[in-house]
């Protein structure tokens, strides 16, 4: 606050510097020329870590300003590669040195990935992983209709990061996969794995550690066991997000995981008896520069073919595995082996 500007600004003036810095953290970004950039969701994000700081007695308040080591501790755990990112402008525009911006990442097709302050909040939360990169979608529920077997057939194989992103009602929320998709009974990812708030509240869920913690970040059951939940399960006990097999029936489960941090991902969609929140939208979008997603289509081409060559031989018969046994001789082929006096009481 400059000399001389008077009082310090209320709770208004508060609201009036997160959005500042949103815009300011927005800026960083090389954005295309005339691309519209909303950074409200990231404002709301700020602020309520700044508001929880003061509730928890780590912050005192003052006058409705933000406390700088709350939005230290906001960027820390929501934005870390910010900083990175402040020293490339910084370096541009200080030092006249040629450093490159970061690009957010650009979508191949409409869809919750092409809005703007989606991909801000990606390139926030993994500017590792998103930044420059290209997000194709691979299975869009208004073009193939909800269904997780539809879902895992576009998916599965896939050789590369994928965003599995949601709409319900005015919230919109995602999960990062940093490893292909498997239809397996053990877990599969690492910790490169997020879940997300989007909107109308940015706020990331990373990978939790020490005690009580687990390491189950994805699984996908469909034909294991039946004690297993089945569906997609992102995070466990209980997951942050579940995508049942029924999926036709429009509505997921959201739950506070032992494997993620906690975040409201849907704190305005309504909940049905059972809990579980609707689903208007469900996408699942790949990530990676040009390379890396021809490089990963061929991995789902060779998943497919394997999975198609596993159905057929499954569906076939070895007949001369029955000749090897003489169980299945007497039992199954009874009549074709049967002669003299026993084939005729047959």
């Amino acid at each position: 606050r400059p000399e001389g500007a008077g009082e310090p600004p209320g709770r208004a003036g508060a609201e009036d510097a997160v959005d500042r810095f949103a815009l300011f953290a927005a800026s960083f970004l090389d954005w295309d020329e005339g691309e519209t950039v909303e950074a409200v969701a990231v404002a709301r994000g700020v602020l309520a870590e700044c508001r929880k700081d003061i509730g928890d007695g780590v912050e005192e308040p003052g006058a409705g300003l933000v406390a700088a080591a709350s939005v230290s501790r906001w960027c820390a755990r929501h934005a870390p590669h910010l900083a990175e990112q402040w020293a490339a402008v910084a370096r541009r525009r200080l030092l006249d040195a040629e450093a490159p911006l970061v690009k957010p990442p650009r979508a191949t097709e409409d869809g919750l990935l092409s809005d703007a302050s989606v991909r801000l909040a990606l390139s926030l939360a993994a500017g590792d992983v998103f930044g420059g990169a290209a997000v194709a979608p691979l299975y869009a529920s208004g073009r193939d209709g909800l269904s997780l077997e539809r879902l895992m057939h576009q998916v599965l194989g896939w050789a590369g990061p994928t965003v599995l992103i949601c709409r319900s009602g005015g919230d919109v929320f995602a999960a990062l996969a940093d490893a292909p998709w498997r239809d397996q009974f053990a877990p599969f990812g690492s910790s490169g794995c997020l879940v997300l708030a989007l909107s109308p509240t940015f706020a990331v869920g990373r990978p939790r550690r020490g005690p009580g913690s687990n390491q189950a970040y994805l699984s996908l059951n469909t034909k294991g066991s039946a004690a297993k939940r089945k569906g997609l399960s992102i995070g466990d006990g209980p997951p942050a997000i579940h995508v049942p097999q029924d999926l036709g029936d429009a509505k997921l489960a959201l739950g506070s995981s032992l494997t993620f941090e906690h975040v409201a991902l849907a704190p305005t969609a309504p909940r049905d008896d059972a809990g579980l929140v609707d689903v208007d939208v469900l996408e699942v979008w790949a990530v990676g520069d040009a390379a890396g997603l021809e490089a990963a289509s061929q991995g789902r081409a060779t998943a497919r073919t394997t999975r198609a060559k596993f159905i057929q031989k499954s569906r076939q018969v070895d007949k001369a595995k029955f000749l090897a046994s003489d169980f299945d001789k007497e039992m199954l082929l009874g009549k074709t082996f049967a002669t003299g006096a026993d084939g005729a009481r047959r």
